[in-house]
């Protein structure tokens, strides 16, 4: 049988896709696999941090991109199955080997499959399930009467445990004002201790600094620790300090350490985020600028 001109177009173009995204899934493992062995090479071998960088950001590109082909890839398998489905006269052997099939049941056929399994289902659930609204009706009663008589037991247990703490409690009290005289003395030793400790914890405080903890600027894109050091040395050590400098001032000082190529633009932007703590834009910016 020869297929329908209309169809077999559809078909010749989905098998076109189909070709094609594999040769471009297979050019992309390639890709990444190369990217990856670079990286290696890279964290291994002494280079700077900014090549290690790239490779890093090569080898994550080269990874998401291989995902993406791989997704296409699927989808365009998805539509074939689904005109075999739709057209099961036209399918040839030959053309599900070259999807990798073997068999594929017609749309129409499944559909009726489907309908006679749900109506032999739900006539052999429908009897059962009137019989298991009953037992659950009764199950459910016997639960709420055993709930509510444990709940009555509880609550007259906590009643006696209540009238018996209130009479150990005034008897205690009885006891403790008869040996009332006993106690004084011991009672105004222990104001003398308390005086004498409050005394010293003054004297300590006196001697207790307190303790300024710097700001970490390598949390900012585009700032590591050699760049910190140098904008520790003009006075910057806080995110503050960073939005307060102004881009051309920070400019000024890395052309003065030979870092002209790094760009100061957003650091300011990036500090505000860090000082009102939102570290998910933070971390999308940096996405952004990577």
């Amino acid at each position: 049988m020869t297929p329908e001109p209309s169809s077999f177009v559809k078909y010749s173009v989905l098998i076109q896709e189909f070709k094609q995204a594999k040769i471009v899934l297979e050019t992309a493992r390639k890709k990444k696999k190369d990217a990856k062995i670079a990286r290696h090479k890279g964290e291994n071998e002494d280079i700077s941090k900014q090549e290690l960088h790239i490779l890093v950001f090569d080898h994550k590109r080269e990874k998401h991109r291989f995902k993406a082909r791989k997704l296409k890839l699927k989808l365009i398998k998805e539509k074939l199955r689904l005109w075999f489905k739709l057209n099961p006269k036209e399918t040839t052997p030959e053309m599900l080997a070259e999807l990798g099939e073997t068999k594929v049941k017609s749309a129409k056929a499944e559909k009726h499959s489907d309908a006679e399994n749900v109506i032999l289902k739900h006539k052999h659930e429908k009897q059962p399930k009137i019989k298991a609204k009953k037992v659950k009706a009764e199950s459910i009663s016997d639960v709420v009467k055993e709930g509510k008589a444990k709940h009555k037991k509880d609550h007259s247990e906590e009643k006696s445990k209540k009238n018996h703490s209130n009479k150990k409690g005034a008897k205690l009290k009885l006891n403790v004002s008869e040996k009332l005289p006993e106690l004084t003395p011991i009672a105004s030793e222990n104001k003398r201790i308390n005086i004498v400790s409050s005394e010293n914890t003054t004297v300590l405080t006196d001697f207790v600094k307190p303790v300024t903890i710097s700001n970490d600027l390598t949390i900012i894109e585009g700032i590591g620790p050699k760049v910190q050091s140098i904008l520790n040395s003009h006075n910057i050590y806080s995110f503050s300090d960073l939005v307060q400098t102004t881009t051309d001032s920070m400019r000024q000082i890395l052309k003065t350490h030979k870092l002209s190529m790094i760009d100061p633009t957003t650091w300011a932007e990036q500090a505000h985020l860090v000082i009102e703590n939102k570290m998910d834009e933070l971390k999308a910016l940096q996405v952004e600028l990577k």
